[in-house]
């Protein structure tokens, strides 16, 4: 179905069921860039946004959306998490590529199961206390220190927060619907604290400073244990864990 719709004044023709509506700098040659979201009030049966490579800096203009179901506003200039209130039934939300300091006012996105905060400005991992249905958390590229604040997460089955600053593994210990955690390219020595992470498949611990390979006793169920580039690793040509009875796969080197 075809349809128009007006921001910063240009009228966009669009193709759509009423749906989805995508508007990227790509994609639209009469605007510069896109830095206010507006003209959307029309389209309340819009489950799906996507507005990014965009200049947009401020999240405003949604509280008509009460069925939208996945916002993309990846590659903007968004410092701070607001004007989300009102999207109740937001299952995905990407943030990525921002320059957001601080996660807040996500309160009261129950519903929310996938969360994109990568390459941002992030120094502490809070303010997803609310988020019980989060399955899926990208933090990477941050300058995170350590892991925290997850305590509530219970139904997390992946987290990534690779390219941080992370030198401990801990905080993970309600976590045991994990089955994906990928810490690659901090400053991790030992591998520790995992005990509760009985559903744990896949660990990715590249380019840290891992100095033994201990720790995985009770993760009945990791098939993957990702370690290369660390002083426990560089001197192993042949593959000597086992996971339940299986050959366990170690990328080395």
């Amino acid at each position: 179905m075809e349809g128009l719709v007006i921001v910063n004044g240009v009228e966009i023709k669009t193709t759509s069921n009423g749906k989805n509506l995508e508007i990227t700098n790509s994609q639209v040659r009469d605007l510069q860039r896109i830095s206010k979201i507006e003209g959307l009030s029309l389209l309340s049966n819009l489950t799906e946004l996507r507005l990014s490579f965009n200049s947009i800096k401020v999240i405003d203009g949604l509280e008509e959306l009460p069925n939208l179901d996945k916002l993309v506003l990846s590659v903007n200039k968004i410092r701070d998490i607001g004007g989300l209130e009102h999207l109740i039934n937001l299952r995905e939300l990407w943030l990525d590529c921002n320059e957001i300091e601080v996660i807040k006012n996500l309160d009261s996105l129950n519903n929310l199961e996938y969360l994109e905060l990568s390459s941002n400005k992030i120094k502490e991992i809070s303010g997803l206390e609310n988020l019980s249905k989060l399955k899926v958390l990208f933090l990477n590229n941050n300058n995170i220190a350590k892991i925290k604040g997850l305590e509530q997460l219970t139904a997390l089955k992946r987290l990534c927060i690779r390219n941080n600053n992370i030198n401990q593994i801990c905080g993970l210990n309600s976590l045991r619907n994990l089955e994906l955690l990928d810490l690659t390219n901090n400053h991790i020595t030992t591998i520790e604290n995992l005990d509760n992470l009985v559903n744990l498949r896949e660990l990715w611990l590249d380019n840290n400073q891992v100095v033994e390979i201990k720790g995985l006793k009770n993760l009945k169920k990791l098939s993957a244990l990702l370690l290369h580039n660390n002083p426990a690793t560089r001197d192993f040509h042949e593959n000597p864990l086992t996971s339940n009875g299986h050959p366990l796969y170690l990328r080395f080197p």
